[in-house]
């Protein structure tokens, strides 16, 4: 072991060998930034159930509009045809695909629900993978979503009550549709609520937010009651 001279007090930088290890010669310096503490959230994290229901429910809504596009065109060519989803005299699916409420806009229900569907799902692959997305753009999607539900809901009536016929892949769209739009409503409204914990809206989305699966089965109960009623499924 070779011994080190005492460094003279008239040197200018002694060396410092606390940190020094091995042979190398290498110094541990310490971390000017000091210890990882972790980033404190600034806003509401985008859950990943949401955008999950989003993929997933925009899925099941693409390919339910897509199977309706091809038996309205099946049924445009052959009068005769008969559509996968008519069961028995109350599900007639050519009965509602030949209704004038079936291209309410001018055109054709089931293509509007193909590039809805196909936007929700590509929104919901978008949260997965990237930041959360502006609450503007949020609030203006959970908008569209609502005006969907809306639309849904005024097709149901009038299958219901006008068309007196159901069509299975309409009502899967519905359901489909109005489960988006409810959760997508309360998150949008968790954000108010993180916004301002003392308001209103805070105290709303905390009870809606408790009761959102009992609210969400009651309105899909509601509207299977309604139609068991009308086409005496019941009673």
């Amino acid at each position: 072991m070779t011994a080190h001279p005492p460094a003279s007090p008239d040197s200018p930088n002694p060396p410092d060998t606390a940190h020094t290890t091995g042979t190398t010669g290498t110094t541990n310096t310490p971390d000017a930034t000091g210890p990882t503490t972790g980033t404190a959230p600034t806003a509401r994290t985008t859950p990943a159930p949401l955008a999950w229901l989003y993929v997933i429910g925009g899925l099941i809504g693409l390919v339910s509009s897509t199977t309706l596009t091809v038996e309205k065109m099946e049924l445009a060519e052959n009068a005769s045809y008969v559509p996968s989803c008519t069961f028995g005299e109350s599900f007639t699916c050519s009965s509602v695909m030949t209704s004038p409420q079936a291209a309410a806009f001018g055109i054709p229900n089931p293509l509007l629900g193909i590039a809805g569907f196909a936007v929700v799902m590509a929104i919901g692959v978008i949260m997965l993978v990237s930041a959360a997305l502006p609450r503007w753009f949020r609030a203006t999607f959970v908008t569209g979503l609502g005006l969907a539900t809306a639309f849904c809901l005024w097709l149901a009536w009038q299958a219901v009550y006008d068309i007196h016929a159901l069509c299975i892949y309409c009502m899967i769209v519905w359901a489909v549709t109005i489960t988006m739009f409810w959760f997508a409503l309360l998150r949008l409204m968790g954000d108010a609520a993180d916004a301002n914990p003392d308001s209103a809206i805070a105290r709303i989305h905390g009870t809606l937010n408790m009761l959102r699966f009992p609210i969400l089965i009651a309105v899909i109960f509601l509207i299977a009651a309604l139609i068991a009623i009308e086409f005496g499924f019941v009673g």
